[in-house]
């Protein structure tokens, strides 16, 4: 697979590049009269075949690869060597198979990793040798004439192959639409579903700055927004971005403001998301019931309802799009069952025909898993031909939907944020002359073409691990809320949270940010906390012992601080000391205790919210009862007064003696 593109083009290895060589060095050993080794067996040449390292081989079909009677078809080809050996000359040869291809044939042929050869070689060119690293482009041109065959108009299955010295390198499926003027297609009808997302933010709610970032010129919400006000598609909103600016009012910067207005005047198609485009039916995979918003929020401005704080006018309403790896019977019958009325899902998965179906019931909109793979790389190509190359796909996979009289349906890439060529993908199908474009709202207006049944994909054991992990986390989390002054708004954030850390926009990084939720929750109910403490003295039999407690949150709670001594020696009078905090501070509690013997104590010290449950980790501290030091220190003290004022005493009869004395002597000497 093409690393460009990742999921177009192949790759030869350096094992299969060495084999060339060697082939080289065989012809000059028959040259010299020496006998060459046995070709490699099927089984060989099968296990070299299966290698995909090496070289990148891209072929873009220009004119998103129409052919008319009297022009010429240009297919530019770009081999770029990524071994570490130099890669020996070859050629590139162009195929192309005669025969209309249906819709079906061309979703296969994409997806093929090696695809078969085709038998009928129209153009080929020679390709010199490449050192590690280098690239070469290289054109093959061929003219209308010489794609004689089927003179019906339609798409054709076509492939490039790098060969060397009669091995195959490498090969790019692709595909070309012969459009006869004798035989025209008919303009088919199709939507194109264009999120209005932004992944890779795991808060509840968007901050100023990055609105601000979103929404300023060339963000990736500005850029959504003008592709979809020239085109006629269909938006998938996401609320966060209304509720968002709407909570921050007059603080929300000028440019989300403006986008909001634009969005109220657009007359497009659109719908609801799931809030910050959660998946849906991610927590089915786990045993749990579909993801629901909480009611509320955080108040502002005297509005507290989540659903008018989002609220937004569309023209489908209860749509419910869960991600391909949760897709499955249980989880639209689920979706269903939760309030869904229409559900998106990936035709890969789904066995009936055309946009639209029913699945045990409820009504499933088909999105075509071909066309939606070209049109998402097309929009975040990289280069203008892997761009070219993915045009070509979505066209092709267009003609055939409108030979066969089918609508189709596909979606844009729910990451917009590598979506730079979005308004020029959307520019080159709106000129394709057999597409009409449509609203997804009008096609749930047709009959449903039949029933469906939901294939089972492969269990994602890490992907089902990590949301288990977050729902787990989530129900901790609300054990804790219950220390909070207003547990339901403490949930409904956390609730945004890990609808924010399931959306499918996270791409590979999901289960890193449900991950990241799961360590969030654990730093959260450690926010409040018993503070560490030295050894406490107690001198006197009966006491309180304080215990100091912090609040790390933003927000008032109220815990029951208990203590347990380890041994006898202290016996506890009040188990449940009920504290309040204030947001960011710290507080002490007053543990009533009475001290039995003198010595060391240890105690464990905890916290509980008002139904006993604990709350965070308990805390061991040392202290030391020295009871008996009350009695025998008062004692001292009195004994100490009693015999300071007995010395004052007697030093106050003494000196009244002295005095008695020196005035009889004075009478005696008296005349």
């Amino acid at each position: 697979m093409s690393v460009e593109r990742g999921h177009r083009g192949s790759r030869a290895t350096p094992l299969r590049i060495a084999s060339i060589a060697v082939s080289s060095l065989l012809a000059v050993g028959v040259a010299l009269g020496v006998t060459p080794l046995p070709p490699a067996s099927p089984a060989i040449a099968a296990e070299t075949d299966a290698e995909t390292d090496g070289i990148t081989l891209v072929a873009a079909p220009a004119d998103a690869g129409l052919v008319r009677q009297g022009t010429m078809l240009t297919v530019r080809v770009t081999v770029r060597n990524d071994t570490e050996q130099a890669l020996p000359a070859g050629e590139v040869v162009l195929s192309i198979d005669p025969e209309v291809a249906t819709g079906r044939e061309l979703s296969s042929w994409f997806d093929e990793d090696a695809p078969p050869a085709l038998d009928r070689a129209v153009a080929r060119d020679t390709v010199r040798a490449l050192e590690p690293g280098a690239v070469a482009v290289l054109d093959l041109r061929v003219g209308a004439g010489e794609l004689a065959g089927d003179a019906r108009s339609g798409p054709r299955l076509a492939l490039v192959e790098l060969r060397a010295d009669g091995t195959v390198l490498g090969s790019d499926p692709t595909s070309v639409v012969w459009l006869s003027a004798a035989d025209p297609l008919p303009a088919g009808r199709s939507a194109i579903v264009l999120p209005l997302t932004t992944p890779g933010i795991d808060t509840a709610l968007l901050s100023s700055e990055q609105l601000e970032r979103l929404t300023a010129e060339g963000g990736s919400l500005t850029r959504t927004l003008d592709a979809a006000a020239e085109h006629d598609v269909t938006l998938a909103l996401d609320p966060r971005i209304v509720a968002s600016t709407r909570i921050l009012g007059e603080d929300a910067p000028e440019s989300a403001r403006e986008l909001l207005e634009r969005l109220e005047a657009t007359e497009g198609d659109s719908f609801s998301l799931a809030w910050a485009d959660a998946d849906p039916a991610l927590p089915v995979l786990a045993g749990a019931a579909p993801f629901e918003i909480p009611d509320q929020t955080a108040e502002r401005d005297g509005r507290t309802s989540l659903d008018e704080l989002a609220s937004w006018s569309h023209a489908t309403t209860a749509v419910a799009w869960p991600s391909l790896p949760s897709t499955s019977d249980e989880s639209l019958a689920a979706l269903v069952e939760s309030g869904a009325q229409t559900i998106l899902a990936p035709s890969s998965r789904l066995s009936g025909e055309g946009p639209l179906l029913t699945v045990e019931g409820s009504r499933v909109l088909s999105l075509d898993s071909a066309l939606s793979a070209a049109l998402a790389e097309a929009a975040s190509a990289r280069s203008s031909q892997a761009w070219t190359s993915a045009v070509a796909r979505a066209s092709a996979l267009l003609a055939a939907a409108a030979a066969e009289g089918r609508d189709l349906i596909g979606a844009l890439d729910r990451d917009a944020r590598s979506a730079l060529r979005l308004t020029d993908l959307l520019d080159a199908l709106d000129a394709l002359p057999w597409r009409t474009p449509t609203a997804l709202s009008t096609l749930l207006l047709g009959t449903p073409s039949g029933a469906a049944a939901v294939s089972e994909g492969a269990a994602d054991d890490a992907l089902v691990g990590a949301i288990s992990s977050a729902l787990a986390a989530e129900e901790a989390d609300r054990a804790f809320a219950s220390i909070t002054a207003d547990p339901s708004a403490f949930m409904a954030e956390r609730r945004l949270d890990l609808l924010a850390a399931s959306s499918p926009g996270w791409a590979d990084e999901r289960i890193g940010a449900l991950t990241d939720f799961v360590a969030s929750s654990e730093r959260l109910r450690s926010s409040v906390q018993v503070v560490d403490s030295s050894p406490i003295l107690l001198l006197t039999d009966r006491t309180s012992v304080p215990i100091t407690i912090q609040n790390a949150l933003d927000e008032p709670v109220t815990v029951f601080v208990s203590v347990a001594p380890a041994t006898g020696q202290l016996r506890v009078l009040d188990q449940r000391v009920e504290v309040t905090l204030e947001p960011d501070s710290s507080a002490q509690a007053l543990v009533p205790v009475q001290s039995l013997t003198n010595g060391t104590v240890d105690i464990t010290v905890s916290l509980r919210d008002a139904d006993g449950r604990p709350v965070g980790e308990s805390t061991s501290f040392e202290l030391n009862l020295q009871a008996g030091w009350e009695t025998a220190g008062t004692i001292a003290i009195a004994a100490v007064i009693a015999l300071l004022f007995a010395i004052g005493i007697i030093r106050n009869v003494r000196k009244r003696r002295r005095r008695l004395a020196a005035s009889e002597r004075e009478a005696e000497d008296a005349p």
